[in-house]
């Protein structure tokens, strides 16, 4: 189902989506088709959801790929070549952290090729923390084409900041990620360029409270003791 508003969001009505619907969908300006990408979690395939007639239109599910992950967000089109950047998290084999990558479609998303990002570094357990925090290490990233073509990537971290990384070729080569200028532990950013070319930026702009000395807290499992998983968001 969906929600929707007449008034300006004062209230809101739930409506059954069409069948088949693969819930949000971005519209393609290379096709007019509408598109999204989904992971099946079950085979941990990329699926992708293609209508060429309308965003109500018949959405048949395609395999493009494997991708033990996540694509949590829309495909990106970009403006300087014909070209969709979408990014994405991913389960490397031997890695037990989440590492962010993109896919890039240059077919107007019938084919895609992975270009993976470095995994953020793992933070020590220093003062005033008594505790490991959750080890995000640059899951749920986010992507935005700026006014001169050039790509910035928010990530969301374990560290006091959401860390950025800049692309200067359409998202074949990435820099270094290093700390943005915004606070964020642990939260998911989200990057938007609106008509005007202005950006405009979503996020938690806050630190958790320093983390317990996580043996001595009741009720932790081991994925929690060891910083696979969050024990308690303060932020």
């Amino acid at each position: 189902y969906y929600l929707a508003s007449q008034d300006y969001g004062l209230s809101w009505e739930k409506f059954p989506a069409p069948p088949h619907c693969p819930g949000a969908t971005i519209s393609s300006p290379y096709s007019g088709d509408f598109i999204t990408l989904r992971t099946d979690r079950n085979s941990q395939q990329l699926l992708l959801f293609r209508s060429q007639t309308g965003c109500d239109g018949d959405y048949r599910p395609t395999a493009v790929g494997p991708l033990s992950g996540l694509a949590c967000r829309q495909p990106l089109p970009l403006r300087r070549r014909k070209r969709w950047v979408l990014p994405v998290q991913e389960r490397r084999p031997g890695e037990s952290r989440l590492c962010p990558a993109v896919l890039l479609s240059d077919d107007d998303g019938y084919s895609w090729q992975t270009v993976p990002l470095p995994a953020l570094p793992v933070p020590e357990v220093t003062a005033p923390h008594q505790g490991v925090r959750w080890l995000d290490c640059g899951p749920e990233p986010t992507v935005a084409e700026l006014a001169d073509g050039k790509l910035m990537m928010l990530l969301r971290t374990a560290m006091d900041f959401y860390y950025q990384s800049f692309s200067h070729d359409c998202g074949n080569t990435w820099t270094a990620a290093e700390p943005s200028p915004f606070y964020g532990t642990i939260t998911s950013p989200l990057l938007l360029t609106l008509s005007s070319g202005r950006l405009l930026f979503f996020g938690n702009l806050t630190q958790p409270l320093p983390e317990l000395a996580h043996q001595q807290t009741e009720y932790l499992n081991d994925s929690e003791l060891s910083g696979r998983s969050e024990d308690v968001f303060t932020n």
